[in-house]
């Protein structure tokens, strides 16, 4: 089953679509939003947002040929990560290193293009590659399987629940990444590309990052919903899975 396919058969009412949802590509306006908030957004670490007008790009039959010098070197969020789940610093300068065959199918079974390296690109890389460009290579998050990423709305009476993230004393909803327990499976599992997407699994990583960022144990039975499914661009690091955020 595609990824679009997959977010069809999860979130089947598609009045709840947001941007990029379903195999719809961004709108005008979306791009427009997304070159204001994102595109010159600079972060420690990160290069230059790369563009087909860059020497050394390529469109190939799987996907993309992308040229070194657009990565991310260093970059804040892999300091403290085991390096067994770590792609390289700079993988799209290091041309023998490849991800594992096991996931190069399971990500060109799902329909995504591949970059020479067997990385998953975007699934609107043409949309982005053309307009804001993108970042290259991050390469952290593949053991995190599709990044489906998930914002929890708890309503308590009449307010919502957020939680101080510690960053510059922002508040936020809880939420994040799922991980292979989610979904009753295991790293093993998970690195051979068994990773399913479920309205289940979404619900039990939203019970998890509650617990884990404010402290509530949500009940199994607690009622939930989709509300809203988007492919949102959300930070300058696109290329990686985390680009199948739901």
């Amino acid at each position: 089953m595609s990824w679009s396919e997959l977010d069809q058969q999860i979130l089947p009412d598609d009045t709840r679509w947001g941007q990029g949802f379903a195999g719809h590509a961004y709108t005008d306006s979306e791009l427009a939003e997304f070159t204001q908030h994102v595109a010159e957004t600079p972060q420690p670490g990160y290069g230059p947002r790369l563009h087909t007008s860059a020497e050394g790009f390529e469109r190939t039959e799987h996907g993309y040929v992308l040229p070194p010098g657009y990565d991310a070197t260093g970059a804040p969020h892999r300091a403290g990560v085991n390096p067994a789940r770590l792609d390289p610093d700079i993988p799209t300068a290091a041309d023998a290193w490849q991800l594992s065959a096991a996931l190069q199918q399971h990500f060109w079974q799902g329909g995504f293009a591949l970059d020479q390296h067997g990385r998953p690109v975007h699934p609107h890389a043409d949309q982005l590659l053309d307009s804001i460009g993108m970042n290259t290579g991050i390469g952290w998050g593949r053991r995190l399987g599709e990044n489906v990423l998930v914002d929890a709305v708890v309503l308590i009476g009449d307010g919502v629940l957020l939680w101080a993230t510690g960053d510059a004393g922002r508040w936020a909803l809880p939420g994040g990444y799922p991980v292979p327990g989610d979904y009753g499976l295991t790293d093993a599992d998970w690195n051979a590309g068994r990773r399913p997407v479920t309205v289940e699994g979404i619900q039990a990583t939203a019970r998890r990052k509650v617990a884990a960022e404010t402290g509530i144990d949500l009940p199994q039975d607690c009622p939930g919903e989709i509300v809203r499914g988007i492919r949102p661009i959300s930070s300058p690091h696109i290329l990686r899975t985390k680009e199948a955020s739901r």
